[in-house]
């Protein structure tokens, strides 16, 4: 598949790393043999480490150099920097616990969005990841990173316009080393059929059927729940969702075991939501639904392990809300 969205924000940003792509620390150790490897060769440029594309533009997974499920292109840059004690990171959401079941909720809201099949034709996200670099010792520097906002046009002829332009810092960013919001970052505008993907590849009205989308968008065989939330997420940031698409989604994730209720939320758009996760290693997938309408409306991914030097434990390494979604 294509990768339209990503190729423009690398095209922008040299450097970018997406979302589910933090580094472990066997990566880490890899990059460093890779830049001694490098060094004896006499290459002294600056190094990068690529990986393959997959079907899914947005999924990332860890492997042993990167994710094993991957679908944008990493680039991991050497560098001779000095390193901050911590990155800076978007706070964490407090979230007010709730006794609730997860089916429970997920059910309930999914019957408050099951209604109309018609599809949106815009999608826009605003996003934020950490941006890491590698140092000749092996270690994580961490770079400034400017939140996004990505607009994605379906035309009626097939047409696809992706507009991504800077968006405000989040609250405690330093604004030293981002263009200002609203910088127009990347633009393009893809003929029918150039962009890899239409609004007909969105996943089924059905919740019976929308486990078997996810692992097929996925690319995986099969699906954990931490990686369950993880591919809605990929499916609402790659395509416009009809009310009846989110239902399905929602009701699907219900019947998913190990999915846990984080919580009342409010989300990096400052609108009300429940929060549902599913922790896979050193990270947690978090999801954050409308109470009032049942509309998706966030995901975010948090680091809980402990073997990053970089950023706090935990620590928000990925946010993305939908702004029409709601």
């Amino acid at each position: 598949m294509n990768d339209p969205i990503g190729d423009l924000v690398r095209a922008a940003k040299p450097g970018t790393v997406r979302r589910t792509s933090p580094l472990s620390s066997k990566a880490v150790g890899e990059l460093a043999e890779y830049r001694a490897a490098e060094q004896a060769l006499g290459n002294t440029t600056v190094g990068q480490v690529r990986a393959l594309r997959r079907r899914n533009p947005w999924s990332w997974g860890i492997g042993s150099m990167v994710a094993a499920a991957v679908a944008l292109l990493i680039v991991v840059t050497v560098v001779n920097l000095p390193r901050p004690a911590f990155a800076a990171t978007p706070p964490m959401l407090d979230a007010v616990p709730m006794t609730e079941s997860s089916s429970s909720l997920l059910n309930e809201m999914a019957a408050m969005r099951t209604g109309s099949t018609k599809l949106p034709t815009t999608l826009t996200t605003h996003s934020w990841a950490l941006n890491s670099e590698i140092g000749d010792d092996g270690q994580i520097i961490e770079s400034n990173t400017e939140p996004e906002r990505i607009q994605t046009v379906f035309a009626l002829d097939g047409s696809v316009h992706v507009t991504i332009v800077a968006a405000e810092p989040f609250p405690g960013q330093k604004h030293e080393g981002l263009v200002a919001p609203g910088t127009l970052l990347a633009e393009d505008v893809y003929a029918p059929g150039e962009y890899g993907l239409s609004v007909d590849d969105g996943p089924p009205n059905t919740s019976a059927k929308v486990g078997q989308y996810l692992i097929d968008f996925s690319g995986n065989s099969s699906l954990t729940a931490s990686q369950t939330i993880r591919e809605i997420g990929n499916v609402a940031t790659s395509l416009p969702l009809s009310p009846g698409q989110e239902a399905a989604l929602l009701e699907h994730l219900a019947s998913v075991d190990g999915i846990t209720v984080v919580g009342e939320v409010t989300d990096r758009l400052g609108r009300h939501g429940i929060a549902f996760s599913g922790d896979d290693g050193d990270y947690r997938q978090m999801l954050i639904v409308s109470p009032d309408n049942g509309a998706l409306l966030a995901i975010e991914t948090v680091y809980t392990g402990q073997d990053r030097s970089d950023i706090t434990s935990p620590a928000v390494v990925y946010y993305g809300a939908w702004e029409n979604q709601h």
